[in-house]
């Protein structure tokens, strides 16, 4: 073999080798920062939110809804500025479709009109109806009691999905 060929193939060996673990400690990164973000102070808290790659990787987090994420949003946002904050919320927006009793249950702590909304700013109206559209049906699916007249007041605050429009 040449030496290409066989620099190629230590290569993949190691690449073989070593995966489980890098992965395993992504695994183990990802458990902690949700283990920093509840049982952190409040000054490493702001610490790592102020970390813009972490503050991402949380929001997506989020908006992909992780549960254990979802439930720290309120002690999350009261670190943020403006612009944050609306990132968060909107990250939360998005969650309906995939946690939406995790979403539900934090009402009143962050208010019904900040997570019952379309997360975007200024979007086309065919994705406004769109997410409307993803929305609704998780929602009315939502049977929990406790929950039930969040749930309906989110659903008015959403409305229906409009109409498109045709030229």
């Amino acid at each position: 073999m040449n030496g290409s060929v066989v620099r190629l193939c230590v290569l993949l060996v190691v690449l073989a080798v070593e995966t489980p673990a890098v992965m395993a400690g992504y695994d183990s990164t990802y458990d902690a920062l949700t283990r920093q973000l509840s049982q952190g102070s409040e000054d490493e808290i702001a610490a790592i939110l102020q970390n813009d790659c972490r503050f991402q990787e949380i929001l997506s987090r989020i908006e992909n809804g992780d549960d254990s994420l979802i439930r720290l949003a309120p002690r999350l946002r009261a670190h943020l500025d403006g612009a944050n904050a609306l990132g968060l919320e909107f990250a939360l927006s998005r969650a309906l479709r995939l946690s939406p009793e995790a979403v539900l249950s934090l009402i009143p702590a962050i208010p019904l009109d900040r997570l019952c909304t379309v997360p975007w700013i200024e979007a086309p109206p065919d994705i406004e109806r769109r997410w409307r559209l993803s929305v609704r049906p998780v929602l009315l699916d939502v049977s929990d009691p406790a929950l039930r007249g969040r749930r309906d007041a989110c659903l008015m605050r959403i409305g229906a999905p409009e109409r498109p429009t045709t030229p």
